[in-house]
C-alpha cells in the first residue's frame, strides 16, 4: 500500500498577492470652459453697458429747455438779434432797423432807423447803444433819448460786419475782408488786433460773427472751408485758446447766431432745420431743440438765437420766445 504525504496542519498556506486600491481622482475644470466662461461674461457687461450710455446719449440728445414766456415780436423782419442788460436788440439789416424789446414783458421799447443799413447793435453798461452801420462806422446812440451821441468812423479796418461788447465795455470788431479783430477801449481807442488770413490755428480766414462770452472770452464763428463752420475761442487779450467744428448743423447762413450760457454751452440757431443745437464748451455735440419739454411752443422757423449768460436763451421765430438754458 502506498504512502500518501500528508501536510501537516500547521503547515503555511501560500500568500495571496495584496490588491492595492488607488484613491479615484475627480476630474478637474477645463480651464478652456472657463476662460469661454469669462469671456462670455465680459461681453455682456460690454452689451449691457453699450446700451445703458446708449439710452443715457439718446435720452441727453433729446432734452428739451423749460419754456418761460413769448410775444409778439412786433416788427416786419430781423436777421440778428442779441440780448444785452434788460433788453432784446434786432436787427433788420435788410431795411436798416433797430428795435429795442424789453426782454421781460416782450414791449416794443423803440424803432431806430439808419438809411445806410445795419449790421449789428450792442449795449453798453450805461444803458448806451452802440449800432454798427454798412458804412463802417460805429454810431453811439444815448440810450435814454435815443439821440446820437458821436460817431466813431473805423479807419483801421475796412468791411467791419460784425461787433459785441465785453462786461468791461470794451467793443469788439471783425472785418469780413481781412478776418482781422479789433479791440477798442470804451471811449473807443483801438487796444489791440488779432485773428487776419493766414495758416496758423489763430488765423480766421472765413471770419463770421464775433460775440463776447461770460467771461470776455471772444467766440468767432469761422468758415475754414466751403458749407462748413467752427468755433475759434480767444482769451480778452487775442490768445487762440481752442477751436472745434460745429458738427451735425446741415447748412450755415448769415442768421446762424450764437448764445453762451454761464457753464460755457453753446446754442447755435440753424434756420434751414427749426432747431436749436447745443454744444459744450470745448465743441462737444450735446443736442438739439426744437420746442420745449411741455410742448408748449413749437420753433417754426429759428432766425436768431441770443442770451444764455443770464440763464435764459431767446430765439427769434414766428415770435420771441424765451427757454432756460439746459443742464446736461
Amino acid at each position: 500500500m502506498s504512502k500518501r504525504k500528508v501536510k501537516a496542519a500547521g503547515a503555511r498556506k501560500k500568500k495571496a498577492p495584496e490588491t492595492v486600491v488607488e484613491p479615484v481622482k475627480t476630474a478637474e475644470p477645463s480651464k478652456k470652459s472657463n476662460g469661454g466662461m469669462y469671456i462670455l461674461a465680459a461681453v455682456l457687461v460690454f452689451v449691457a453697458a453699450e446700451i445703458y450710455f446708449m439710452t443715457m446719449k439718446n435720452i441727453r440728445e433729446s432734452k428739451r429747455p423749460v419754456y418761460v414766456n413769448s410775444w409778439d415780436h412786433q416788427y416786419k423782419g430781423c436777421t440778428s438779434i442779441g440780448q444785452y442788460g434788460d433788453y432784446i436788440y434786432a436787427v433788420d439789416n435788410t431795411r436798416g432797423d433797430v428795435y429795442k424789446t424789453d426782454k421781460t414783458n416782450g414791449t416794443l421799447e423803440k424803432i431806430m432807423s439808419f438809411p445806410e443799413g445795419v449790421y449789428s447793435a450792442v449795449q453798453n453798461s450805461t444803458g448806451d447803444i452802440y449800432v454798427l452801420t454798412k458804412t463802417n462806422e460805429v454810431i453811439q446812440v444815448d440810450g435814454k433819448t435815443y439821440k446820437t451821441v458821436k460817431t466813431n468812423k473805423i479807419t483801421d479796418i475796412n468791411d467791419v460786419n460784425w461787433m459785441d461788447v465785453d462786461s468791461k465795455d470794451n467793443f469788439y470788431l471783425i472785418s469780413s475782408s481781412s478776418g482781422l479783430v479789433e479791440k477798442y477801449s470804451p471811449d473807443f481807442t483801438k487796444i489791440l488786433s488779432f485773428g487776419g488770413h493766414g495758416d496758423d490755428k489763430a488765423n480766421l480766414n472765413g471770419a463770421g460773427k464775433i460775440f463776447a462770452g461770460p467771461k470776455d472770452d471772444i467766440y468767432v464763428l469761422n468758415s475754414y472751408k466751403p458749407g462748413a463752420m467752427e468755433v475759434k475761442i480767444f482769451n480778452d487779450g487775442g490768445k487762440y485758446l481752442r477751436s472745434w467744428p460745429v458738427t451735425k448743423i446741415k447748412k450755415f447762413d448769415s442768421l446762424t447766431n450764437m448764445a453762451i450760457a454761464a457753464d460755457g454751452n453753446v446754442y447755435i440757431n440753424s434756420y434751414e432745420e427749426s432747431k436749436i443745437y447745443v454744444f459744450s464748451g470745448n465743441g462737444k455735440y450735446l443736442g438739439s431743440f426744437d420746442g420745449d419739454k411741455d410742448k408748449h411752443f413749437q420753433i417754426i422757423y429759428a432766425a436768431s438765437v441770443t442770451g444764455g449768460k443770464d440763464g435764459f436763451i431767446y430765439v427769434h421765430t414766428h415770435k420771441l420766445v424765451v427757454f432756460k438754458t439746459l443742464t446736461y
